[in-house]
């Protein structure tokens, strides 16, 4: 039986993988969340802005948070290309070492060829789903403390 030799390859794949994308999503979600602030300031104190003549001053709020965010997001386009590019290194790689430790059970005798691709492939599925459900989870999180202040 495969399965447990060749799941003790993958995992350590997938903790790089979420580690490179909890990264790159943190400072923006930083951005966004202080921007999310002062509207809902503005927006639950348009009355009194209307009032005292202050739109000008409560937008440039606004506009200082957005053009923080977009200077965070032209100065780090770079380092989320290399950064994409280290994640599918790690994914290839992962790859290859399933298939190359795969290759060297079906030579041994220990296991069959749909045994390794079956066990490959549910590896693979259940990376991307741990991976992919992290940002969720934070924004989940998220939401829970923003709907305590409303």
């Amino acid at each position: 039986m495969p399965t447990p030799k060749l799941h003790l390859t993958c995992p350590g794949s997938c903790n790089c993988v979420a580690v490179l994308n909890s990264i790159g999503e943190r400072a923006a979600l930083q951005y966004v969340a202080e921007s999310g602030t002062v509207v809902e300031e503005v927006v639950s104190t348009v009355l009194t802005a209307q009032a005292f003549g202050s739109q000008e001053a409560l937008g440039s709020l606004f506009d200082e948070k957005i053009h923080s965010m977009q200077t965070l997001n032209r100065k780090s386009s770079i380092w989320h290309g290399c950064g994409l590019g280290v994640l599918f290194f790690f994914l290839y790689s992962a790859y290859a070492l399933a298939f190359d430790f795969g290759t060297t059970l079906i030579n041994g005798g220990h296991a069959t060829a749909g045994q390794v691709v079956n066990v490959f492939m549910a590896i693979l599925t259940g990376s991307y789903s741990i991976v992919k459900m992290a940002p969720d989870a934070r924004g989940k999180r998220i939401r829970h403390v923003t709907n305590q202040v409303v």
